[in-house]
């Protein structure tokens, strides 16, 4: 079960989620619906730990880890790269989903950019 309890989330003086709370059970399917910059994309951000956040989220009855990604999908409206990051971070980010170590994908990754 996935469980967000009290989540707020501010970038500097904007606050940007407001309290909030739900729960989504095993097994069933959870849609997110609301209007351009309502939050959706920061809420599935604090869930997946992309952007910090005050609040607290669980999954099972702990804190969401990098095992956790392969039972949660999320699905974004567009491809992005998230803009804070380096080349070398961005990859490893999204390698480090797939289990890979940071050290593995630095090795890696001249490789990868030729392709």
């Amino acid at each position: 079960m996935l469980q967000v309890e009290n989540l707020n989330k501010s970038f500097g003086s904007k606050q940007v989620l407001f309290d909030i709370n739900f729960q989504a059970d095993n097994g069933k399917i959870l849609g997110l619906i609301g209007k351009n910059g309502s939050g959706k994309t920061t809420l599935f951000h604090s869930i997946l730990k992309f952007v910090k956040y005050q609040g607290k989220i669980t999954i099972d009855g702990h804190s969401f880890s990098s095992r956790d990604y392969n039972s949660v999908g999320y699905l974004p409206e567009e491809r992005s790269l998230m803009p804070k990051l380096t080349v070398l971070e961005q990859v490893s980010f999204l390698a480090s989903l797939k289990g890979m170590k940071k050290d593995e994908v630095k090795s890696d990754l001249q490789d990868w950019m030729q392709k």
